[in-house]
């Protein structure tokens, strides 16, 4: 939990490219206790609606009982894995995704989920922390590259791919990092309008 942690210091608030409006529809993945939803909620309003997929079920409780207690009847979460989602196709304004694939080996499914929950035109923001080169594991933890993300979503068909952020960072207190070279990371993409007659085009 240590590298997992710190990872999710370092990462930037993907809310801080998501340009919400009012009545936005936002799914936020690894949604953790609740805190981008709720502060996703302040800005879609009443009328929008926000989801979080976390799959740790404590956490999944705990950001029910944050809620509740706040009186936020339009924020759901759901325990689920980031590679299998519950949400209805097409239907997401944005979504957003901090450290989200930090468990996974492969981006494509994950990424895949995203492509398919955005609606025509929607975009998502991700938020991660990368290797410079090279893809890295340590502690079961998955460090991926610029490359990797930009590749992927080129293959599943998003457009407008824009590197929002990128700068160089430390593990101060993970003397096996040190050698080598990270950096968080903000990409944004949108989902392009659907091909006529295409089935593949959810």
């Amino acid at each position: 939990m240590e590298i997992e942690q710190e990872v999710n210091d370092i990462c930037t608030n993907p809310l801080t490219y998501a340009e919400l409006n009012i009545r936005n529809k936002v799914v936020v993945l690894k949604s953790g206790m609740g805190e981008t939803c709720i502060l996703a909620q302040k800005m879609v309003g009443a009328e929008g609606y926000v989801v979080g997929v976390e799959q740790n079920e404590e956490y999944v409780k705990q950001a029910e009982t944050n809620v509740k207690n706040m009186h936020l009847h339009n924020i759901h979460f759901i325990k689920a894995d980031v590679d299998n989602i519950p949400v209805n196709y097409g239907v997401a304004d944005k979504v957003l995704a901090q450290c989200a694939f930090s468990r996974k080996e492969s981006l494509t499914q994950g990424c895949m989920e995203i492509f398919k929950m955005l609606a025509p035109f929607a975009t998502c923001v991700i938020s991660d922390v990368v290797a410079e080169v090279q893809p890295l594991t340590w502690a079961a933890h998955h460090f991926h590259t610029r490359r990797e993300y930009v590749e992927c979503m080129q293959d599943l068909g998003f457009e407008n791919i824009e590197i929002r952020e990128e700068q160089k960072v430390e593990f101060a207190g993970i003397s096996q990092l040190k050698q080598h070279t990270f950096f968080k990371l903000v990409i944004t993409a949108q989902k392009p309008q659907p091909c006529k007659g295409c089935s593949g085009c959810q």
